[in-house]
């Protein structure tokens, strides 16, 4: 009966992160260290937040300086694609330790695979984890100076609030 509520957690812990990825990916939340952008008819609100997503500046700016730019669309949501991306990652390991932990307490009657390609399918698995860890920080890094940059095109025109 342990073993069953066992595989029941697994599958709810999944369900579990896989809803907060989707949440990250598509809710209405402030990115950390992003930017947002706030079209008001004529004037645009743009707010910069720091590491807890809270607003550290806020400034406005006449919506024709923005000349049609597709950046005030499109970088809120990819700060927030890559974000979600990165919190997954980190969420992964947890999932695992926690499959591993139940593997100790209700071991498989009979292994699906033997001891030789459980390590090799680890390295390959452990290998393509960090691949993909640094490919997303330096991605969320990458839209940090691309926001940053973007703002500094439009200092000229921004009144701060």
């Amino acid at each position: 009966m342990k073993k069953i509520w066992f595989r029941i957690s697994q599958f709810l812990l999944t369900v579990g992160i896989f809803t907060l990825f989707y949440y990250l990916s598509v809710g209405d939340y402030h990115v950390p260290l992003g930017t947002g952008f706030e079209i008001q008819g004529e004037k645009t609100i743009v707010e910069e937040y720091d590491w807890k997503g809270e607003v550290s500046n806020q400034y406005t700016i006449a919506s024709y300086h923005l000349e049609d730019s597709i950046k005030p669309h499109v970088l809120p949501q990819r700060f927030k694609q890559v974000f979600a991306h990165v919190i997954l990652v980190v969420l992964v390991p947890v999932q695992i330790a926690y499959s591993m932990a139940g593997d100790k307490f209700f071991p498989q009657s009979r292994p699906f695979i033997n001891r030789f390609w459980r390590i090799v399918l680890n390295v390959v698995g452990l290998c393509i984890y960090l691949a993909v860890a640094i490919f997303l920080v330096t991605k969320y890094q990458e839209y940090i100076a691309e926001s940053e940059t973007y703002l500094k095109s439009l200092e000229p025109y921004l009144k701060k609030k």
